[in-house]
């Protein structure tokens, strides 16, 4: 509406022959002037004929649409803004969307949205994106953009101190005639800082914001600041001791000297006033900070250093005046205080410590307290007075003394010529002996003790004492038995000490000599020391008593035999007495043990005695071990012919001299003419009978009889198969063997000196296998066995396609399979499989064998045993017909008895799709559009079609042929257009998997 169409606006095209004449009816109406001003409806358009003035017969009917989007509205027609925010024709506010602006009220160049603002008057129109019209009226909008303008400063540059705790409120900026300031840290952008936020050196950045418009600067003030803080001070060490007696100050307390500036020091970690470097140190905490003098600033932080004054105070005694005794060796280390960490000197004041090891001497000392942790000592010292005794040596008429010790001396025995006197075993140090003390023999050092100091004398008399052996001698046996035939003597008696002399009292007496003969009795031992002549104390008591040996033992067979097989030992010789212990010896030698095997020869025997008492004659018995007699045999069974009647005698033996029972033990021999019966016998050395060898065992021999009954002919197989070699077994070692088969054939074996054969079975059933034989005894015997003949093997057939899903027209692949499953051949097999109405064959191919594709048969000659033979059929899928195929094992040699897995059969189930690839979309009603038969069937499926640079230009799920041949996909040609003819390429999923991809093309 804004462009006041007329009627000569509407496009009609230019006639051949005439003008357009407008009417607002169909028919007849007036014809309306070509400036008259449009309005929405509809305009009929006729063409005149300047020369027959003839008019149209039908008029072109034309709706027209006159267009007025209307003015926009605002919430605001008087809208202000800030310059900092750089805003633009966009940022004005209206309630609609497509607007455009300009600078006056009509016409003009619409403004571009991103062109900044001004103060001033801007004009908005609604552009209907639909028909490109433009409001008539448009909408005027006062725009007014504000600037408060840049902050001022007299100091760009500001210094603050760290410990004041400065603020952005502290930085100094002039006043602004109107508004507030605002802080950053950065010249545009960014947050606002609040004032109370701790300065840092860095440049901060003012604006004024006008509390009116709530616009700030577009320029922001930079203001340097730098924020100083001299560091706090260090020190080697924070907590520090000092000793009251150096009288400590301030300037005492260590710390390192600062790069810059001094150090004050305050008693307090903040605030507070300094504290003059000349005052007396207490205990307490003391804080220093560095103060640089050019800027004036302190540490915001102070150094704390823990103070501590030291005074360990005077030491303490219970005894100001102390006696030591010299023998003692005291020490300045010896002197009584009550405290620790005590230090001596020999003046009240000053002077040099006194090494604790310092041996003491009569004078006075002063000790002081050093105290460890702070290495101060006492101001006043404590004064002691010290005396040293010594009393002198004591004396002896004889420095080396004797003593017995069976007259028990003590240590107060030892002779000296003063009182008072007390022993060690050393010359120095040790521990006093106490006087009842028995003495030994050594050294003893004596020292005179002062009764009223306690001292001892520093140099002790020595006494050698000797003290001589009183030892009671002893033995291991206070009974001791003896022998008569050993002719005892005193001198016998065990002792476990030599020097000893016998007595026959316990006291006094004469001594007896050494070689006097004992008797029953009890006596006396003493022993005299060589060197001392002291004596016993005690005489040893010792009970004896001689005894006389028992009688030589008796047997009732000085000449024994014994078999080696019942290992006899020398526990095993006969003797009427008791407790006999045997020897190798008629005299001496050694006892032997009762488990000792025997062997031949002489052993000497004697009653054993508790005490060693044997009588010297021994008894002798002569000893034989003999070994039994051993049978053998060539066999340990044996076969007679009964009809012969064998008798013992025919057993045969390697052996002579031999003897049969009919147990394994015990028994009378048999004569060796008892006729045998079938059992077992044993066999055993006549020798044995007599050498003691009864119990050796027999040699068992069993004697069977010749009995062809229990004679079998035995197979490989009771359950054989056609075709295959069984072997058939009669007893060996036989003779003029006769074989005979029914319904086989001997392939090995089966001669007259064979007791086996080898047959292959010609038929499945009834078969029969006969030997005759002549036995060890001139008997003629037949044996035989029916048998009943299988085929052990099964034939089976597979029949796969390579394809079950093909398209009409395809080529698909059938692989008929025939396996042997067994252990028996096949000969002359016979499948049918014969192709039905929905193929076309291709071609055949068998791995063995003929196949004869007119009557559907395959013939395989052989088959052996677990091998597979396979026919392989190459069919086109016709479009219609019966498409399941079936392969059947129709025949074989042997039948196959097994038949239910004869049969395989295969079928495809075609794929529906039959794709016209040409077509003709020009609307004539034949031909117009892209059509797939069955594409209904699958509701699933996509169609895409592509041009030959691969560019896709046509796209639909669940398509129903209808396609025309119009592009809806935009890009090398636009949705809606037709596409030129040409080929294509489609490409159709069917929603299962299944893809078919193809060429169409489209004629025009």
């Amino acid at each position: 509406m804004v462009d006041a169409s007329t009627v000569a606006d509407i496009q009609v095209n230019t006639p051949a022959v005439g003008t357009i004449v407008w009417y607002n009816a169909a028919t007849g109406g007036t014809a309306i002037p070509a400036a008259t001003t449009l309005a929405t409806g509809t305009y009929y358009a006729s063409i005149l004929n300047g020369t027959t003035n003839c008019e149209s017969a039908v008029r072109l009917a034309i709706a027209v649409s006159v267009t007025d989007p209307g003015t926009p509205t605002t919430t605001d027609t008087t809208q202000d803004f800030c310059l900092i925010d750089a805003p633009t024709v966009a940022n004005i506010q209206v309630n609609e969307s497509n607007v455009v602006w300009y600078s006056t009220t009509t016409g003009g160049t619409a403004i571009a949205p991103a062109t900044a603002l001004t103060s001033g008057t801007y004009y908005a129109a609604i552009l209907d994106p639909a028909t490109n019209c433009e409001s008539a009226v448009r909408l005027a909008i006062a725009v007014t953009v504000t600037d408060p303008g840049t902050p001022t400063t007299t100091d760009a540059t500001q210094d603050f101190c760290l410990i004041d705790a400065p603020t952005v409120a502290n930085i100094q900026v002039n006043t602004p005639a109107g508004g507030t300031i605002v802080w950053y840290n950065a010249a545009t952008g960014g947050t606002a800082i609040p004032t109370t936020t701790a300065l840092a050196t860095g440049t901060y950045y003012a604006s004024i914001l006008n509390g009116t418009t709530n616009c700030e600067s577009s320029v922001r003030l930079a203001i340097a600041v730098n924020v100083t803080d001299p560091g706090t001070p260090t020190t080697t060490d924070t907590t520090q001791d000092f000793c009251l007696i150096d009288a400590p100050t301030i300037a005492s307390i260590q710390v390192n000297t600062p790069a810059g500036g001094t150090i004050v020091w305050y008693n307090a970690a903040t605030g507070g006033t300094a504290i003059a470097p000349a005052t007396v140190l207490t205990n307490g905490t003391y804080y220093a900070a560095i103060l640089n003098p050019t800027t004036n600033c302190e540490s915001a932080v102070r150094l704390a250093i823990a103070v501590s004054v030291t005074d360990p105070g005077t030491p303490t005694t219970t005894d100001t005046t102390q006696d030591f005794c010299l023998v003692n060796a005291p020490t300045v280390a010896n002197i009584q205080v009550n405290e620790s960490n005590v230090v001596w000197y020999s003046t009240a004041t000053g002077g040099t410590a006194i090494a604790p090891a310092t041996a003491l001497t009569n004078g006075t000392y002063y000790a002081a307290i050093l105290d460890p942790a702070a290495n101060c000592e006492s101001a006043v010292r404590l004064a002691i007075a010290v005396t040293v005794t010594d009393p002198a040596t004591p004396t002896t008429t004889d420095a080396t003394q004797t003593f017995c010790s069976g007259n028990a001396p003590t240590v107060a025995n030892i002779q000296v010529n003063e009182s008072n006197v007390v022993w060690y075993s050393t010359a120095t140090g040790g521990t006093a002996i106490p006087a009842a003390t028995a003495l030994a023999t050594g050294n003893y050092y004596g020292a005179v003790k002062d009764p009223v100091t306690g001292c001892e004398s520093s140099v002790r008399l020595l006494v050698a004492v000797t003290v001589g052996n009183t030892v009671n001698p002893t033995t291991t046996n206070a009974a001791q038995s003896f022998c008569s035939t050993t002719s005892p003597t005193i001198a016998d008696i065990q002792v476990n000490e030599s020097n000893v002399t016998w007595f026959s009292t316990a006291t006094g007496g004469t001594a007896i000599p050494a070689s006097t003969a004992l008797m029953s009795g009890i006596y006396y031992g003493n022993i005299v020391d060589p060197a001392t002549g002291c004596e016993s104390s005690t005489r040893l008591q010792v009970t004896v008593t001689v005894t006389d040996p028992s009688p030589t033992p008796t047997t009732t067979d000085t000449t024994q035999d014994f078999c080696s097989i019942n290992t006899p030992t020398v526990a095993n010789i006969q003797v009427n007495e008791a407790n006999v212990i045997w020897y190798s010896s008629a005299t001496g030698g050694t006892a032997i043990p009762a488990a000792t095997p025997l062997t031949s020869g002489t052993y000497y025997g004697a009653v054993a005695s508790a005490i060693n008492c044997e009588n010297p004659s021994r008894l002798a018995v002569v000893v034989n071990v003999n070994t039994p007699g051993v049978i053998t045999t060539p066999s340990t069974t044996q076969t007679f012919c009964l009809s012969k009647l064998p008798t013992i005698a025919e057993i045969l033996v390697n052996e002579p001299n031999v003897v049969f029972y009919t147990a394994a033990t015990g028994g009378t021999p048999l004569p060796a003419g008892t006729l045998l019966t079938a059992g077992t016998y044993y066999a055993a050395a006549l020798a044995n009978t007599t050498n003691g060898c009864e119990s050796a065992a027999r040699l068992g021999i069993t004697i069977v009889f010749e009995n062809d009954a229990l004679v079998q002919l035995t197979t490989t197989d009771d359950t054989p198969c056609v075709f295959q070699g069984v072997t058939y077994s009669i007893a060996n070692g036989k003779s003029n063997y006769v074989w005979s088969v029914t319904n086989g054939t001997i392939i090995s074996g089966g001669g007259t000196a064979d007791g086996s054969a080898t047959i292959s079975w010609s038929d499945i059933g009834l078969g029969r296998v006969e030997v005759t034989y002549t036995n060890n005894c001139d008997e003629t015997t037949t044996k035989f066995l029916n048998v009943t003949v299988a085929t052990c093997s099964d034939l089976t057939i597979t029949n796969v396609v390579d394809n079950p899903a093909p398209n009409f027209g395809d080529n698909v692949t059938f692989t008929i399979t025939v396996n042997n499953v067994g252990e028996g051949g096949f000969i002359n097999t016979l499948v049918s499989n014969l192709l039905p109405t929905g193929y076309d064959l291709v071609s055949s191919n068998t791995s063995v064998g003929t196949y004869d594709p007119a009557t559907g048969l395959w013939t395989i000659p052989t088959l052996p045993a677990g091998q597979s033979v396979t026919l392989t059929i190459v069919a086109e899928v016709l479009s219609s017909g019966n498409y399941l195929t079936v392969a059947t094992i129709e025949n074989s040699t042997p039948l196959d008895v097994d038949a239910t897995n004869n049969s395989a059969s295969a079928s495809v189930e075609p794929v529906c799709l039959t794709v016209y690839n040409e077509f003709t979309p020009n609307n004539d009603g034949a031909n117009d559009l892209f059509r797939i038969d069955c594409i209904e069937t699958y509701p699933n499926n996509e169609l895409k079609v592509f041009n030959r640079y691969g560019a896709l230009v046509y796209s639909k799920a669940h398509y129903e042929n209808d396609w025309d041949g119009t592009a809806n996909v935009s890009g090398v040609v636009n949705r809606g257009d037709m596409l030129p003819t040409g080929t294509y390429f489609y490409v159709i999923t069917i929603g299962d998997g299944t893809v078919k991809k193809g060429w169409l093309s489209i004629m025009r």
